[in-house]
């Protein structure tokens, strides 16, 4: 069988040369019949427009003997203990193994003997990336936030996104494409506007659209996030007196004596009884389950109970209260969830006070080890005064 392989690879290899040889030829007679023009209608005359045919003739020969696949347009590794050869081109994608690298190529040789490249490559389907975006939306990303986070992403990429992919391929995409976009964006939306493209071009990958994701070669500066500002005491007093009597007193003092996320006011629930208000926790890493967790009532909202059941009632939307609230201090609703952890931060210990805002203890003792129970949390939170 050695001989076989051995005369059959020689045979190929003669044919190789030949096919450059004709290649080269076909070449030449090109050029020579380009530099022939001015016997062109005497030609066609005698011979019937046998020059023209001569020349497509070999015209066509040419393109189809330099357009055919050899091993050359494939690439060798060694993996899984034998060889692997893969081809990748006009649409293909294929892999051949064996123990042997002579056995690879030779099943490698044997597909790319049964194909044309002109007549038998798979009629390779552009993907419009408009399309293939939406529906990454719509079936993945859709499913792995909340509803309110996936209109907000949503936003974004129709805002910052979609007008750089009009008419644009997923296949078309580069990085030249995403900077453009990121240039564009606001400084805050360029690294969900970098994320949306990361997760959706390696979902491109995994569907065999394109074999590497250009994301990866965007370099971003991290947008440094404002995280709010503490009201002095003084402040306090100015802004409660501010909002006495007005429409939203209630929602603005919830905020000031809780801490809450402004996303997490529509969950909110006060039980009196039990000396707590129950949200439902407004950031939870993709995946995990949706906690509740529990606030111990600081003394100043004891006195609102009845205020407190009406403004929640009315279901106010959260977009007019912090617009109210902006309009007041000039400040951002923030402010409040800092004020209350700053506060409570002089009083009790950090850990009481993460937990109260739904942040990850990163003391691995408070974690894991130690359980803060309600009785305890409310008993800390009577030393609180602001």
């Amino acid at each position: 069988m050695k001989n076989v392989y051995a005369e059959l690879e020689e045979y190929l290899k003669t044919l190789n040369d030949i096919n450059a040889k004709v290649l080269g030829l076909s070449r030449d007679i090109v050029k020579l019949l380009n530099e022939h023009d001015e016997y062109k209608s005497s030609f066609k005359v005698v011979r019937g427009g046998l020059w023209e045919n001569a020349k497509t003739s070999v015209v066509s020969q040419s393109k189809e003997i330099e357009e055919m696949y050899t091993l050359k347009d494939t690439t060798i590794r060694e993996h899984k203990g034998g060889f692997e050869v893969r081809f990748r081109k006009g649409g293909y994608n294929k892999s051949f193994w064996a123990k042997t690298k002579t056995k690879a190529n030779e099943k490698a040789r044997e597909f790319l003997k049964s194909i044309n490249p002109n007549i038998n490559a798979p009629n390779y389907k552009r993907n419009n990336a408009l399309d293939f975006f939406d529906k990454w939306f719509d079936t993945v990303k859709r499913h792995q936030v909340k509803p309110i986070t996936y209109d907000t992403l949503f936003k974004k990429y129709r805002i910052a996104i979609r007008p750089f992919l009009v008419n644009v391929n997923v296949e078309d995409i580069t990085a030249e494409t995403i900077q453009r976009a990121l240039n564009d964006a606001s400084p805050r939306n360029k690294e969900d506007v970098k994320s949306i493209f990361n997760q959706c071009l390696d979902f491109a990958i995994g569907c065999n659209i394109i074999s590497r994701n250009p994301t990866s070669f965007i370099r971003l500066v991290k947008h440094i996030r404002v995280n709010g500002n503490a009201l002095s005491p003084a402040q306090i007093a100015d802004f409660k007196s501010r909002i006495k009597g007005t429409e939203f007193e209630i929602p603005f003092l919830i905020f000031l004596y809780t801490g809450i996320r402004a996303c997490e006011y529509p969950t909110l629930k006060f039980d009196f009884e039990k000396g707590v208000a129950i949200v439902l926790n407004g950031k939870v890493k993709s995946g995990t389950r949706q906690t509740t967790r529990e606030i111990p009532i600081l003394k100043p909202l004891l006195n609102y109970r009845n205020e407190i059941h009406d403004a929640l009632s009315k279901n106010f939307q959260l977009q007019n209260i912090q617009r109210a609230f902006h309009r007041l201090t000039g400040g951002n609703l923030k402010d409040l969830r800092h004020t209350f952890a700053t506060y409570c931060r002089k009083f009790v210990d950090n850990e009481l006070v993460s937990i109260w805002q739904g942040h990850t203890l990163k003391n691995i003792t408070a974690s894991v080890y130690t359980h803060f129970d309600i009785e305890y949390q409310i008993e800390q939170s009577q030393k609180i005064i602001y």
